[in-house]
C-alpha cells in the first residue's frame, strides 16, 4: 500500500503570498490616506486658531481690555498646543506606516516576490 499526499504548487504558494501582501499595502495605503486626511484638516484647525488668537491679542492690546478677551486667547494658545501634539502624534503613524511599507518591500524581496515590491502600492508613496 502506498501512502501519498499531494502538495500544492508552488506557484500557488507564491500567488497566495502575493494576495497577502497586497491586501496588508492596501490596509498600509488606506491607513496612510486616513493618517493625511486627518493631519490636513489638523493642520486648517490650527491656523485658523492661530489667526485667531494673534487677532486677539493683537485686539486686546490695542483697543480693548475686555476681561474675557485673556480667557480666550489662554483657551486659544491650549488648543495651539493640542493640536501640535496631535500633528506630532500623526507624524509619528505616518513614520511607522513608511517602515511598516519597507519591511513589506524587503520581505517580498527575500522571499522571491520582487514584483510585488515594486508595485504601484509601493511607487505610490516613495
Amino acid at each position: 500500500m502506498q501512502i501519498g499526499f499531494r502538495m500544492r504548487g508552488k506557484g500557488r504558494d507564491q500567488q497566495t503570498d502575493m494576495q497577502r501582501l497586497g491586501r496588508l499595502l492596501a490596509t498600509l495605503d488606506e491607513l496612510e490616506a486616513g493618517l493625511h486626511s486627518e493631519r490636513f484638516g489638523l493642520q486648517q484647525r490650527y491656523e485658523s486658531a492661530a489667526d485667531s488668537a494673534a487677532f486677539a491679542q493683537q485686539y486686546y492690546e490695542d483697543e480693548a481690555q475686555d476681561a474675557w478677551l485673556p480667557d480666550q486667547i489662554e483657551g486659544l494658545a491650549q488648543s495651539l498646543k493640542d493640536y501640535g501634539r496631535r500633528m506630532e502624534t500623526l507624524q509619528r503613524q505616518l513614520e511607522l506606516i513608511g517602515r511598516l511599507r519597507a519591511s513589506t518591500r524587503a520581505f517580498a524581496e527575500d522571499s522571491g516576490l520582487q514584483h510585488v515590491s515594486r508595485s504601484n502600492a509601493f511607487r505610490a508613496h516613495h
